[in-house]
């Protein structure tokens, strides 16, 4: 089944629509820096920094994967030319006003959203604050539900994303994500419209953030012109086949593309919080051909680092016989926990937490790709992907392997690069 990149990012669109860029000499640069911002009422877990430098009514390009665990953003440095920039912060929420400062003010990153548009100027929203890591889980919603990709705390998380790095004023071209399984149908593999475009409408609904001082609910300082919603795992394989340079120029990745003339299979395995999306696919590693996705053998196994998070908590209560943890996530990153004030070393335990979660994407990868030696891939990415390196590194020869820089941040890139590629309006 051949997708244009026209039809990955916006299904609703005729195949073939969406213009591509033909490769330039390039080499990829990736940063990491975690500039925003915008607005200096918001805040992020990784500090501040300049906005891009967009002039105001400008296009400007932001990739969101809102993951259920974390929120990714990919965007270009100079807004039109630079190296790609990545961003995170944990897609954590709370409904109201959870808190407010020494002076009485609100918390930071709260927000207002509305069901309507004509609701905006009665400030009747409802609160939602972004919250950062260090909190109980039960001051938090939990996102491993099915209407999440069209739920208000989505909504909030993906316009907090905006609010971090859209310069003021600037028109946006977005991307957002779905796992693969929610992307794709059942059967046919055909694109799930109806969600597709629930969630384009639900993020296109009002979100507002609120002054920390008056409480009013600040305009909107950009605006979203076009947005485009993307398949986990598919995305990543863009990131991996196509560098960028400085100049906002894309290319094939010669290194990583050179197999696919004698190899053509490949398979991605995208370790998220909610999901494991699994794709199996075809390239001829020709830039006119697109790659072709294997609909019966690509899933997502509804098995993530989320799940993993929640057997690490039970594992703690019971080792140190304590009723709460914080932060059951932040722990399995670090392997460390506050009890009673104390940081403890918990490396048995996240190891423990990990194991179950290994063995099933150990499993189900085996099913189809057995011992790989017909791939000219297996491609590891995700935040769970980090978290799962020993374990996932060594089911495939080495020479089979392959994990991008920064694996957490692969979706994001992909998406961005993607809408790059098509161009669609943005002064590339």
């Amino acid at each position: 089944m051949a997708m244009t990149q026209a039809e990955m990012r916006n299904p609703a669109r005729k195949p073939g629509e969406g213009k591509a860029v033909p490769p330039k000499a390039a080499r990829k640069e990736t940063a990491n820096v975690n500039t925003p911002v915008v607005a200096a009422q918001v805040e992020a877990d990784l500090g501040a920094g300049p906005a891009p430098a967009v002039v105001a009514g400008a296009a400007f390009c932001i990739a969101v994967d809102d993951g259920h665990s974390e929120t990714k953003v990919a965007y270009l440095r100079d807004g039109a030319s630079g190296p790609i920039v990545t961003r995170s912060f944990p897609s954590r929420t709370a409904r109201g006003l959870i808190e407010v400062d020494a002076h009485g003010g609100a918390g930071a990153n709260a927000y207002r959203t509305y069901d309507e548009d004509d609701r905006v100027a009665s400030g009747d929203g409802d609160i939602i604050m972004i919250v950062p890591r260090g909190r109980n889980a039960e001051e938090t919603g939990d996102n491993r539900t099915q209407e999440y990709p069209t739920s208000d705390r989505n909504r909030a998380l993906v316009h907090h994303a905006l609010h971090l790095v859209a310069p003021e004023g600037a028109r946006l071209q977005i991307g957002t994500t779905l796992p693969y399984s929610d992307f794709h149908l059942p059967v046919t593999g055909g694109h799930n419209l109806r969600l597709i475009e629930a969630k384009k409408a639900n993020i296109a609904k009002p979100v507002r953030l609120i002054d920390r001082q008056s409480l009013k609910s600040l305009p909107q300082p950009y605006v979203v012109a076009d947005h485009g919603v993307y398949s986990e795992g598919v995305a990543a394989f863009f990131d991996c086949m196509l560098n960028l340079d400085e100049n906002g120029a894309l290319s094939l990745n010669a290194s990583f593309c050179e197999r696919f003339a004698y190899v053509p299979s490949f398979a991605i395995v995208d370790v998220g919080g909610k999901t494991t999306d699994i794709v199996y696919g075809t390239w001829s590693g020709n830039p006119e051909d697109q790659p072709m996705i294997n609909i019966a053998q690509s899933e997502s196994l509804k098995a993530g680092v989320l799940d993993a998070a929640d057997d690490l908590e039970s594992k703690i209560k019971q080792d140190f016989n304590v009723r709460s943890v914080v932060d059951r996530e932040h722990a399995l990153i670090t392997r460390q926990v506050p009890i009673y004030g104390v940081l403890r070393d918990i490396s048995h335990l996240a190891e423990a937490a990990l194991r179950p979660l290994a063995t099933r994407i150990r499993e189900a990868v085996y099913r189809y790709a057995e011992d790989g030696s017909g791939l000219a891939y297996v491609i590891f990415v995700g935040g769970g992907s980090v978290l799962l390196k020993q374990h996932l590194e060594v089911l495939f020869d080495p020479n089979l392997v392959y994990v991008p820089s920064e694996p957490r941040f692969s979706n994001a890139r992909g998406v961005l690069k993607i809408m790059l590629a098509e161009g669609d309006g943005a002064d590339h």
